[in-house]
């Protein structure tokens, strides 16, 4: 058998339609085997911690806590942190 003879026979083979659809079904069972084997689930998301106001403050604030409040809203806007006014700490 001749390397011509061998390539036409081969050419015949891989071109009918058995061959294509086996091949596809085969990588695409492959691939699936491979997706499940490298499966790893993404960890859980963690809750964002709601910040906690003292009773005291929430209820009833002061005139000098609102007082800072707006100011440091206004500060807020150069770009610059307001102070804290409540005793929680600065993250």
């Amino acid at each position: 058998m001749d390397i011509s003879e061998f390539l036409s026979v081969a050419k015949v083979v891989l071109a009918d339609k058995r061959v294509i659809g086996t091949a596809i079904a085969v990588f695409l069972c492959m691939d699936f085997g491979a997706f499940v084997a490298n499966y790893a689930r993404k960890p859980p998301k963690q809750k964002p911690k709601q910040k906690q106001k003292s009773k005291s403050t929430a209820a009833k604030p002061s005139s000098s806590s609102a007082d800072n409040e707006k100011e440091g809203a206004e500060s807020s806007s150069d770009g610059s942190e307001p102070e804290q006014t409540s005793g929680a700490p600065a993250k």
